[in-house]
């Protein structure tokens, strides 16, 4: 409403069908590559196609929903660290000033402008890097776009190459608000689903979520958001369990692990060349399987989505990274499923000729694609220098 200029929802707390059925869609572009959305934003993230969807978008530099929550004088403040307001002078419709001014945003073909309130907005790295903290933003930013360590596996990168751990502000919200303004047509304007690991894996909502993805020809994917990206408020916004004031500035989590759902991509055009005739797929999707039934049946359903995160952060590392904490669970060759057939990287600058793709597979740099005439291995350039 502030920004966009769209008409206030009657009741906020219970929007009717037709007010949101005028508005955009909510999007993201994912700016430091985090395998998972916004997990303020509910369990499951669908991925959008860039070429059903074009440059028919409205992009602002930040979660404009957390900037009206910070930075507008008649909304209560927020309980997280306050951002730097100014990096982004957002004219809000206020009470007190009654009185609008235009409002700096973009189309997808020319988003540049928007990188200098983006790195400047978040200023709790302040605490580490001083006055140039958006210069150390910046940084942050390009390394995550760039290095392909950002999703390998420790097995797969040199010492001393460890992924870039995000802080809360880049976990949570590290993108551009990029809101498609069409209408998305399920079978053309959607590529996949990511489900959020900590809310749905093993669960009964899981399962539909698995069966949806078949109905529509979805892959889908799961990945796991840390603990401390999460909070739960009360409704007046005046007590969160909010992380540690350290999270907001220092690097908490790597967040870089996507993981196919096999049950999915055996039914799914996507898993034509990779499902087939090999050993890897079959021995990776039987672990895979054993782990939804455990957490299935060892994790119970009644708790809330706090105590749950805590609950499946432990089965999460030992499910991907083969870090030891349920001796009672097997391995993918002593490793987990991060250096397994199922271990998913997003698609990277010329990575896959056909932009339908959804990720390069990390194990051999295979590109998941609906296709199997476009899947090929990515250039020797841009892939990880092996060890010798």
């Amino acid at each position: 409403t502030q920004i966009f200029g769209y008409p206030p929802f009657s009741n906020v707390s219970a929007p009717d069908v037709n007010t949101s059925s005028s508005r955009m869609v909510y999007g993201a572009l994912n700016m430091l590559r985090s395998s998972a959305g916004n997990p303020q934003c509910g369990p499951v993230s669908a991925v959008f196609s860039r070429g059903y969807i074009g440059d028919q978008a409205i992009v602002a530099p930040l979660d404009t929903g957390f900037v009206v929550g910070s930075c507008t004088p008649d909304f209560p403040k927020s309980v997280i660290p306050q951002p730097n307001c100014s990096a982004w002078p957002v004219p809000m419709l206020s009470a007190a000033s009654g009185s609008p001014t235009p409002i700096p945003i973009a189309t997808p073909e020319a988003v540049a402008h928007l990188l200098v309130p983006f790195v400047r907005f978040y200023n709790a790295t302040s605490a580490v890097a001083g006055e140039e903290y958006a210069h150390f933003n910046l940084a942050r930013v390009l390394t995550r776009l760039l290095s392909r360590y950002t999703y390998r596996p420790g097995l797969a990168r040199p010492p001393g190459s460890a992924p870039l751990k995000l802080n809360w502000f880049e976990g949570t919200l590290g993108y551009l608000e990029q809101n498609p303004a069409v209408t998305i047509d399920y079978e053309k304007g959607i590529k996949f689903l990511i489900g959020a690991f900590d809310i749905w894996f093993g669960t009964k909502e899981g399962e539909e979520l698995r069966k949806w993805c078949i109905d529509q020809s979805w892959p889908l994917v799961w990945a796991h958001d840390p603990v401390e990206s999460t909070f739960h408020c009360n409704p007046a916004v005046t007590e969160c369990d909010t992380p540690p004031e350290e999270y907001f500035s220092h690097g908490v989590e790597e967040v870089n692990v996507r993981v196919l759902d096999p049950f999915v991509l055996q039914k799914v055009p996507h898993g034509a060349n990779i499902t087939t005739n090999s050993s890897d797929f079959d021995t990776s999707a039987a672990t895979f399987e054993k782990w939804w039934s455990f957490v299935g049946t060892q994790v119970p359903s009644n708790l809330n989505l706090t105590e749950r995160a805590k609950r499946l952060n432990p089965i999460w590392e030992e499910m991907v990274n083969g870090n030891t904490q349920i001796s009672d669970m097997p391995r993918v060759q002593g490793a987990g499923l991060s250096t397994s057939a199922l271990a998913l990287e997003p698609l990277f600058a010329g990575a896959c000729r056909n932009e339908e793709c959804i990720g390069v597979r990390i194990m051999d740099d295979t590109c998941v694609c609906p296709d199997a005439e476009n899947i090929y291995r990515t250039p020797l350039l841009l892939r990880a220098p092996e060890n010798n």
